[in-house]
Formats: structure tokens, sequence, C-alpha cells
């Protein structure tokens, strides 16, 4: 495709585009949807350039096929300075500030987590270049247009796009593994749901100390996913699928169901959604009811994605599995010893034996301490010697960079400080499933093909 992309980037910088007229080249936009836009164009694109359109406009955007497979969208929006595809942009015109929502490709790979928005960004005498498929970009714009009346003309506009999108796909992911967690264990869903909304709550707050752009909590909006994702998990169970529930992925979930995180906009109004009352009571929606039922695409449709690297949950969903880890372990659990039961029982064991009876730990004690678990800990999600050193090592790792040495913490102050340890599918991120699964890695230690790994010890043999 790269030839292509050359093709594309010598045509925009032979075709004069802010002509409408331009040979090949037709506006996407009407003049009447151009002027709905609330974005000032810089009037000075650094080559002495004009203003598309007065002080106040929006940058036009051309289209241009070069196959059924391949369509160029130009924005023709004018650069400014040393302003560059992955930085903010702020351009002053009459006396107002505003950015530029075009330049950043991470509205487009990172906010969609389905893994169906591709783009190619390029820059062509100052201007956006981005081809994607045309159904593709009409969702990224769909997308914008909703949001354009919550965008004020002062401040970075790129980054509260991306907070809206983010935060519609982190109640939705959060939503999954709630449903998901309650159909494997078959806990009373009262009491998980209550514990998943204190968790997300909770990891809100926390996150706006640091962040004021993070949106407040809402109840309203983490029911109305945890209620989609439960009317679409059922009609799974009336299908054969390559893919069980218990063992679906979320990246597997969405590429079933393709729920765009717009979706809301079917059942509430935009006053109803965001109201004030809406953080901390559920509101029923006022378009139409929520569904009872939502249908999975066909298998035919559905992509193989088992070998894919998993997408790592957000700190909220991982905030939640921590509290569901340590709600897990009874007492009667915690004296248990091997064989561990469960993910929250490996993690909880090899933690209180690396910290046993250490009043300093030094990485000799710790090294010990794994190679003795090696030989130690047993059951069914640690029987291969792959599997068994991976968690000793994450674990013990974890241990030593948190410096136990200065007073010991309970394993609910490590757990939450060590996040990443209650990912089950974390081996997934150092290891492909072909290595992971495979006869080899039963009878000995492979070293991770994915990702390199840090270890507390070079082996626990």
């Amino acid at each position: 495709m790269a030839y292509v992309f050359e093709r594309i980037k010598r045509d925009f910088e032979e075709t004069a585009v802010r002509d409408n007229s331009s040979e090949g080249m037709t506006p996407s936009l009407s003049e009447s949807e151009c002027d709905e836009w609330s974005i000032v164009s810089d009037s000075d694109g650094g080559r002495g350039s004009v203003p598309i359109r007065a002080n106040i406009g929006a940058p036009r955007v051309f289209k241009r096929e070069y196959s059924p497979e391949t369509t160029a969208y130009l924005v023709d929006a004018p650069s400014h300075g040393s302003f560059d595809s992955h930085s903010d942009f702020v351009g002053e015109t009459g006396g107002q500030e505003a950015s530029d929502f075009y330049e950043s490709d991470r509205v487009l790979d990172d906010t969609f987590t389905t893994g169906s928005l591709h783009c190619h960004d390029m820059r062509s005498n100052g201007r956006d270049i981005m081809v994607v498929h045309e159904v593709e970009l009409l969702i990224l714009l769909g997308i914008i247009w909703h949001l354009r009346a919550r965008v004020p003309v002062r401040g970075n506009s790129r980054r509260i796009l991306e907070r809206q999108l983010y935060e519609s796909c982190k109640y939705l992911s959060i939503a999954f593994a709630v449903l998901k967690y309650m159909r494997n264990t078959g806990t009373v869903r009262e009491q998980v749901i209550t514990q998943a909304l204190v968790a997300l709550q909770q990891a809100t707050m926390r996150a706006r100390t640091t962040d004021s752009t993070v949106e407040m909590y809402s109840q309203t909006q983490a029911n109305f996913w945890i209620q989609i994702v439960n009317a679409a998990l059922p009609s799974l169970d009336d299908e054969k699928r390559s893919i069980d529930t218990p063992e679906m992925s979320y990246e597997a979930f969405q590429d079933t169901f393709h729920l765009n995180p717009t979706r809301w906009k079917e059942y509430y109004s935009n006053k109803v959604w965001n109201r004030v009352a809406a953080r901390s009571q559920f509101l029923m929606p006022d378009l139409k009811p929520l569904p009872q039922i939502i249908a999975a695409l066909p298998s035919k449709e559905t992509r193989k994605i088992s070998e894919a690297i998993p997408e790592f949950p957000s700190t909220e969903e991982l905030t939640f599995r921590a509290r569901m880890a340590c709600e897990e372990l009874t007492p009667t659990l915690r004296n248990l010893g091997p064989p561990v039961l469960s993910h929250a029982h490996l993690l909880f064991y090899i933690h209180k034996r690396i910290t046993q009876d250490t009043g300093e730990t030094s990485q000799e004690k710790l090294k010990s301490r794994a190679r003795e678990l090696f030989s130690e800990i047993a059951g069914p999600i640690v029987a291969g010697a792959t599997h068994r050193n991976f968690w000793i090592q994450q674990v013990g790792v974890a241990v030593s960079n948190s410096n136990i040495g200065r007073g010991h913490s309970t394993f609910p102050e490590f757990i939450t400080s060590n996040l990443h340890l209650v990912f089950e599918e974390l081996h997934g991120i150092y290891y492909e499933p072909e290595v992971w699964n495979s006869a080899d890695a039963g009878e000995k230690i492979l070293v991770p093909d994915r990702r390199r790994m840090e270890a507390i010890v070079d082996t626990c043999l």
C-alpha cells in the first residue's frame, strides 16, 4: 500500500485543494453542513495562506477515490508553525482560540477498541490527509458532529473529543467485565454490580485528582452499559461459536456485537444523559425502552482474534477485578495451601509465601523463595512449568519493586498497587497462544516470544 499513499500524497501536493472545482476533488460536506461546524480556521498557515472562510468556519473535507478499496480524504486545515500531526494545534483568529480536531491519529487508533478503524496520516503542504474506509470516516465525523455542541471554542477540543470517546468505551468494557464475572462465578448480581460501581466511582475520583478532564462518574451511564451487555450475552447461549462465553475476551465480544460507543443516543436525549442527577442515580431512558435482547452477528461475520495480543484493561476495570479478588479470599481460602483454586488464590498464596517471616526482604531471599515456590505450588492454572514460572516471576518482581523491606503490606494494599496482576490474560502480553499452550510449556520454562519479561530470578529450576 505504500506506493498508493505516495501517489495520494503527490496528487494532493499537485492539486489546488482550496478550489471547490479542482479536477477530481469534491467536497465531502455541503456548504450548509460546513457552516454547522464550530471550528475556527487559522488565518496564517505558516506559508502565507489565507483563511478557508472568514474567521469562523470549518476545514473543508475533500475526497478522491483511487480504487474501490481506497478512498483518500483531505481535511483542508492549514498548520501553524512547527505543528505536526501529533501535537496540539491552537490558532489565533479574530481574538478567538480554537483547537483542530483532525491532527490526531490517536483519535482514530486509540479510541476504537474493536480494531475496525484504521488510518494512514500524512502531511502535505500543511494539510492533514487521512486514508480510511468511507464508512469508518462517517463514523468518526458522526461522533465529532454529535460532540460539536459540547466542545467549547476555547480549550483543547482534541483532548475533549478523545475523553468523550474513551469514557463510553470505558463504561462498556467494565460492563462486559462485570457481566462476564457474574456468568463465570454465579455470584449474586446485586452484590457484584454494587462492588463494580463502587470500584468505578473510586477509580474515577482518584483519576480526577490528577486530571481534571476526566468526566465525573455517572451511575446512569454505568448502569446503561451494564443493561446493554446483559441484553447481548444471552444471545450467545443459543449459538455455536469458536470462543465460549466464559473464555471470551472483550475484543471478541465487540467483534461479535459491534456495539458503538454512541449507542446510548438511541435511548437517551443529551439532556437526560448528561443531567446532574444522572451522576448519582440511574435515570430511565427518555427516547425508547432499553432492549431485552441484542442479537449477535452470524458466526461467519466474526473474525478469529484468539491469537491477537490482548488489550490491557482500563484502570477502572482492573480496580473492579482487584476488589472482587479480595472479596473472594475468604478466611478459609486464605488458610488453604496448594493446590491453588483460582487466580485470586494463586496471587494471594505467592504473595504470602514470598513475604512470609521476612523482616528485611533482600534480592537473595526473594530468589530463594521463588525457587521454593516453583517446587511447592500446584493447581490446574499453574500445572505447566512455564505457567508456574510466569506468575511467580510477576508477583516476585512486584514485591521487589514495592520495597516491602520498609514494612509489610497487606495483600489488598499490594494488589491495589499492582493492578496488572489481576489481569488473568497477562501472559498473552508476553507469549503467543501456541507457545503458552504448547506441550513444551508444560514440561519446561519457555522464554517469552512477544515481549521481554522482567524476572526476579533467572530460572526457578
